[in-house]
């Protein structure tokens, strides 16, 4: 009883346009389990999902931007990706770390473009795992961005420092200590052959590897 009271409060909310239930029905609609959806009186329908989302941003939901982008970059419900629908929405939306991904990705609309995958990830906020990204872009290189193992390796520094400087427990510090090792790796992968921009030190390289 109460389940379907909820269901009926959304179902009324959605009919005045308030534009969170506008958003919430939208998203059942496209990726809620077919439980959900019944309690609606709907059946699963991505499109009409999307229109409902697209109204919810038109009556001011900024947060429906952001979802509208993630449907498109991801192909969310059986949608089909379109990352140039997704840039759009995303970069209207200020989601810098997603649209940099989607630039160092490319493909679904888009070309590759890692000069604009740094530009915005240089946007985004200090995360190790946005300097990690920048390291990662320059060490490969690639459409718009040259190798550069000097700036790679000063840009995983800045992703370790973080991580160092980490207060976070369990799973979480896991995570950052696994990309520590996997950024140490590399900066002695790189320090192994030298070039773009380093003197390759074999003997740095294996010290610093053998330290992990």
């Amino acid at each position: 009883y109460v389940v379907k009271k909820v269901y009926a409060f959304l179902k009324q909310a959605v009919e005045k346009g308030h534009p969170n239930a506008l958003l919430i029905y939208g998203q059942l609609l496209i990726t809620g389990s077919e439980g959900h959806v019944n309690n609606l009186g709907e059946s699963k329908d991505a499109a009409k999902g999307i229109a409902m989302i697209e109204k919810s941003y038109k009556l001011g939901n900024k947060d429906a931007l952001r979802e509208l982008g993630m449907v498109y970059k991801n192909g969310t419900g059986g949608i089909a990706k379109n990352y140039s629908k997704a840039l759009a929405y995303l970069t209207e939306a200020q989601e810098v770390a997603y649209v940099a991904a989607i630039y160092m990705e490319g493909g679904y609309g888009v070309e590759q473009n890692l000069k604009k995958a740094l530009e915005y990830h240089l946007k985004s906020p200090a995360r190790f795992s946005t300097f990690y990204s920048i390291g990662e872009l320059y060490s490969k290189g690639g459409p718009g961005l040259e190798r550069n193992y000097a700036e790679a390796i000063r840009y995983f520094d800045k992703s370790i420092e973080f991580i160092d400087k980490s207060t976070n427990q369990g799973s979480i510090r896991k995570i950052e200590v696994n990309y520590k090792y996997k950024m140490q790796l590399r900066k002695a992968e790189m320090l192994f052959s030298g070039g773009f921009g380093i003197e390759g030190n074999p003997a740095k390289a294996f010290e610093m590897a053998f330290e992990l």
